[in-house]
């Protein structure tokens, strides 16, 4: 039988006329292919995969003798192109697979052609060669002894048929001729030049420039591109205006002697290497023509490609001559972290002077990211907290709703210090400092509260179902918050997923987020506020992907394309994971009834540590008093955004959310507790 040398068009078929014959071979991946399909589609783990059904496309390959059945074009394009996500986005393949594109010359072509088609660049393909595969050209071209002496054309056309045989091809076997190029390169998006023939790359570019299209080459000379965007300039010189105003036509019939002067006018002198200047001078001597490389073809047919994707997305909008030196790679220094080790918990402040004891009571309050926005000011037998108004920057805290909800915790905690002790202790909320305790010699002495207020702390380790009734009996203690127990805890997490989605993803937001995280121990020691990230009790996965959001990288991407619905996992699943939930609620948004709902929070927490309770406070609801009072103070994607998180949640302006309390019982104390402010920074 002999072998054949000119199809490259797969034929569609009824396969019942080829699958009784034995000398062809039959492939159905079908069914697993769909099956795989259906998983890309569904690809969070444990998330349920929907079956896809279609009878799909047989096609034979008569070079391979070969049956395939092949998934339908929207479906075959959509699994191949799967992992292309997000690196090219769904809208911006579809604009790619609609490109006509022209490659002449289809050595280095041949990489650039089979490039392309993987990556999805291209609808239509226009291939021109001459010649055909030698031996000589397996040290840089794809295929084996067994297809020397075929088209390179015919070769290259099969190996697109077999990625995708949807993919239009058109062969110019004989290659670019003036009588042919009319129809090689009108109607095309791009034109690739790899061709060898001086008076073609010339013109090639005549045409390409009098229809508008740009022009890409890539060069197995120390990673060249060029690229030339006659479509923004038409007026622009070929080559860069390296051959000045020579024409096609002056450049047919020179000896390839004759048309050294101007390849090198083309490479430029200065560019060439020690190695390729002396092939040059013994091509036709000792050499029978220039070196080409395998790695180096396959660098250009990367480069075409890259450049090719970029201008058709309006990424690369210039024309000009670019390097990429394999020859010049430089080493960058790697440093090893250093294993983290979490911060010890600080010990039992121990105060002979009961002012210093009492503010160190108050530092340990809850505050939002841990920031402690108090100063203290002590007197005779008198505490006074004043807002740290530097200290308040962040988005969460509206109008300082959040700030004055920690300093009513803080006083609590005061009052457990001062009963602790011996003192009758008075407070009042003024309109200078946030609030002010009176001490009273002479209290009943109870320390009882005041054990339970050093054990109070974040817990996220947390296990064991919790009974609705023991929640119900816990929430009485958060008076005067108005607290809702929640059982639905895994739709609340979900609804706490969206909200920390938008955290992430708006850029300010993440800022002040970011801002409050200590990634280490050091940073913790440090600046002894904030959280961190050890804390967080993150596994391996969760920890690596929190030092890539520290950076931001490609947040804003997934922003634009309204993606990034993974970023609200860590709440679905803790919460997923807890007994039960509390949501609190302000009675009013005053400064006073916020501070005692602070007060009412500290009641609430130490209760649940008294009963062995692990408390998980989520502040993020407090961006919605933005939302509901001053939308102008939110970007319009935040505004977006926010309302669309609103829907897992009941909003009330006049009873906003200040806190949600994930709640479970647990067995072991968390690895880091927050470290607090040394007194000589808070206590004037």
């Amino acid at each position: 039988m002999s072998r054949d040398t000119e199809t490259y068009r797969p034929l569609v078929v009824d396969p019942a006329g080829y699958a009784a014959d034995p000398t062809v071979t039959v492939v159905d991946e079908l069914a697993a292919q769909l099956e795989q399909l259906a998983r890309c589609r569904a690809p969070r783990e444990g998330a349920e995969v929907e079956r896809i059904e279609a009878e799909g496309v047989w096609f034979y390959y008569p070079w391979r003798r070969t049956l395939v059945h092949v998934l339908p074009r929207d479906l075959h394009r959509e699994l191949r192109f799967d992992r292309n996500h997000y690196a090219i986005t769904t809208e911006e393949q579809e604009r790619l697979t609609g490109l006509t594109i022209c490659v002449a010359g289809l050595s280095v072509g041949r990489s650039v052609v089979t490039t392309l088609v993987h990556e999805g660049v291209g609808g239509e393909l226009r291939l021109a060669d001459f010649d055909v595969l030698d031996l000589s050209n397996l040290n840089r071209i794809t295929g084996g002894v067994a297809d020397v002496g075929i088209s390179k054309a015919v070769l290259a056309a099969r190996e697109v048929a077999e990625l995708d045989p949807y993919v239009e091809v058109k062969l110019f076997p004989n290659g670019v001729e003036r009588d042919t190029v009319n129809a090689f390169v009108d109607g095309a998006d791009f034109v690739v030049d790899e061709c060898d023939g001086l008076e073609i790359k010339v013109l090639l570019r005549e045409h390409a420039r009098a229809a508008g299209i740009p022009v890409v080459m890539a060069t197995a000379h120390r990673g060249m591109l060029d690229v030339e965007r006659f479509d923004r300039d038409p007026e622009r010189p070929l080559f860069h205006g390296l051959l000045g105003e020579v024409s096609a036509a002056e450049l047919e019939g020179l000896t390839t002697k004759q048309k050294v002067p101007y390849v090198i006018r083309i490479l430029d002198p200065a560019s060439l290497t020690h190695r390729a200047a002396a092939s040059m001078i013994e091509v036709k001597e000792s050499v029978s023509t220039w070196p080409q490389l395998a790695s180096d073809v396959a660098l250009g047919g990367a480069m075409v490609t890259n450049a090719v994707r970029r201008i058709a997305l309006g990424q690369l909008t210039t024309s000009g001559r670019f390097f990429n030196d394999l020859d010049e790679l430089q080493p960058v220094e790697l440093t090893t972290p250093e294993p983290d080790t979490p911060s010890a918990p600080d010990p039992r402040p121990e105060h002979d002077d009961d002012m210093r004891f009492l503010v160190a009571c108050a530092t340990t309050a809850p505050s939002g990211g841990n920031m402690q926005p108090w100063r203290f000011v002590t007197g005779r037998n008198v505490i006074r907290a004043w807002l740290d108004e530097p200290r308040n920057t962040s988005l969460l805290d509206f109008r300082h709703r959040a700030a004055h909800f920690a300093l009513g915790a803080a006083l609590e905690a005061a009052t457990v210090g001062a009963r602790a002790r011996g003192y009758k202790p008075s407070a009042s909320i003024n309109g200078g400092p946030v609030w002010e305790l009176k001490l009273e010699p002479g209290g009943v002495k109870d320390d009882s509260r005041a054990e339970i207020l050093w054990q109070r702390c974040c817990n996220r380790r947390t296990s064991g179902s919790l009974p609705v009734d023991d929640l119900h009996g816990l929430a009485s203690h958060g008076a005067p918050l108005d607290v809702e127990v929640r059982r639905d805890v895994k739709a609340l997490g979900t609804a706490l997923g969206t909200l920390d989605r938008v955290r992430f993803l708006s850029p300010r937001l993440r800022h002040d987020m970011m801002g409050e995280l200590r990634f280490n121990a050091a940073e913790a020691h440090a600046t002894r506020d904030g959280i961190e990230v050890a804390s967080l009790e993150l596994d391996g996965a969760d920890r690596a992907a929190m030092d890539v959001l520290k950076l931001g990288l490609g947040l804003d991407f997934l922003a634009e394309l309204d993606r990034g619905h993974g970023l609200g996992n860590l709440a679905r699943d803790a919460f997923a994971a807890s007994a039960r939930a509390l949501v609190l609620r302000a009675t009013s948004t005053d400064r006073p009834a916020l501070v005692e709902a602070g007060r009412g929070l500290m009641r609430l927490w130490l209760e649940a540590t008294r009963r062995g309770l692990a408390v998980h406070p989520w502040g993020s609801p407090f961006l919605f008093q933005h939302l509901l009072e001053a939308p102008e103070t939110l970007t319009g994607w935040e505004r977006t955004a926010l309302n669309h998180a609103a829907n897992g949640f009941e909003l009330d302006p006049e009873r906003p959310i200040l806190l949600v309390l994930r709640i479970s019982r647990y067995e072991d104390p968390p690895v880091v507790r927050s470290l607090r402010r040394p007194l000589k920074d808070v206590l004037i």
